[in-house]
């Protein structure tokens, strides 16, 4: 249904109410109606995170190779305009605000309980209008810098990266995100610019807004903002250096400062195979063979426990992109060889004798009701929205992909994904 300018589709089930449009520009706003509710939520963000370090364009085809870090710099950098801060024009407001910068996007949001319209006006200003000087630029990179130390301080991140590394050998997730600084010492305004010119057109960027608002004032802000921009939808081309199918080591040791060992361990799998709603399918599918495996209700997690094995739990993620794809699990043991290798005969032990199906409906009702009650924050759920959006997959309709997964599915599943050539294991040990 078409309301003014906009679509509105409304999901009874749910008692919510969709908005969409999409301008002539190529930029996508969606507003989510979340009536009685009383704080308001707004995110804006582009396809552009760290791994986005070559491209080319529609309007130049030459490739443009720029510093690791570049994506992180900008996000920095784009909070300090001509005039003020802008941390302190939200925090005059009540609003408050963050951003963060990943392999593969950047994004920008604030929450508040009044003034939204005031602090919208502003996220629509700073993010399109950047202001680089070479005194401002020179300032950031150290404090980068010091940002840098922090993390290569942290023995989480830093074997997450080796993890990574394992994974792939020329892939720029290999690269930490904020870059080193060696790489953000070579940036400069010019590059900035030319990045942000590149990245923040309108057409590879998404807005989603949550609350209890007026449709009407919302598009009717954009519209005179982003919505007006006269700039034409930019194609832009990823220059990905190109992976093995298999990870570059099979097995790493790293020492850190921890006291207790430490592992990582997933499987490499091609990426930019599946979109949309088969992509989240798969996701939600991955993430509950590993609750069905290791989650804290388990046999083989109540086995490791009662053995000594591990103290706490095991950490599971699962990414599936366009450009990497991959599942990493994560804990403390005393003994990680002994761990993994439990693992990988529970696994084996699965695929030979298939699938319990008490189990996979208990893990499936727990993961769902665990998700639906995200739809009562709405961070949660706008950040959610936000990060399903840009896989064009509708988070409304993601909930009804839960009544889609069969048991049947799992199992095409555990044999496709759990592929004993493509898994790789970190081991972080004590110095």
């Amino acid at each position: 249904m078409i309301s003014g300018q906009f679509s509105k589709i409304d999901y009874p089930s749910f008692g919510e109410t969709l908005f969409h449009k999409k301008y002539s520009n190529g930029f996508s706003a969606y507003f989510i109606k979340k009536k009685g509710f009383t704080k308001m939520f707004a995110t804006i963000g582009t396809r552009y995170g760290s791994i986005d370090n070559c491209f080319s364009t529609s309007e130049e085809t030459t490739p443009i190779c720029v510093p690791d870090g570049i994506a992180h710099f900008l996000e920095h950098k784009l909070f300090e305009q001509k005039d003020s801060n802008v941390l302190q024009k939200f925090a005059a407001l009540g609003a408050n605000p963050n951003a963060y910068t990943s392999f593969d996007r950047t994004a920008y949001h604030f929450t508040c309980t009044e003034n939204f319209y005031e602090s919208f006006d502003i996220l629509l200003e700073y993010v399109r209008n950047p202001y680089f000087t070479d005194d401002n630029v020179e300032k950031e990179k150290g404090i980068i810098a010091q940002e840098i130390d922090m993390y290569l301080d942290n023995p989480d991140w830093m074997g997450y990266f080796c993890f990574l590394r394992n994974l792939y050998q020329n892939h720029p997730i290999r690269l930490e995100i904020a870059g080193s600084k060696e790489s953000i010492a070579k940036i400069d305004k010019e590059l900035l610019y030319k990045c942000h010119n590149t990245f923040y057109n309108p057409s590879n960027m998404i807005l989603v807004v949550a609350g209890d608002l007026e449709e009407d004032l919302v598009f009717s802000q954009i519209a005179k903002t982003i919505g007006s921009e006269e700039s034409a939808p930019l194609k832009i081309n990823r220059i990905i250096e190109k992976d093995s199918e298999v990870p570059f080591l099979k097995i790493s040791k790293h020492k850190f400062d921890v006291g207790m060992p430490r592992f990582l361990a997933g499987y490499k799998e091609s990426a930019g195979v599946v979109f949309g709603m088969d992509r989240a399918k798969r996701e939600i599918g991955i993430k509950l063979l590993y609750s069905m495996i290791l989650g804290r209700s388990s046999d083989l997690y109540e086995e490791l426990y009662e053995e000594g094995l591990i103290n706490g739990t095991i950490s599971s993620e699962y990414m599936l992109e366009d450009d990497f794809s991959f599942s990493c699990i994560s804990g403390d043991s005393i003994d990680a060889e002994k761990v993994v290798g439990k693992i990988l005969q529970k696994i084996a032990m699965l695929k030979k004798n298939g699938l319990d199906n008490e189990v996979f409906q208990r893990v499936l009702k727990a993961r769902k009701g665990r998700n639906l009650r995200s739809l009562d924050s709405v961070e949660s759920f706008g950040g959610s929205f936000f990060k399903l959006i840009f896989n064009d997959c509708n988070l409304f309709e993601y909930f009804e992909l839960y009544d889609k997964i069969t048991i049947e599915y799992l199992e095409e599943l555990l044999n496709n994904h759990f592929d004993e050539s493509k898994f790789t294991l970190t081991k972080i040990e004590p110095l």
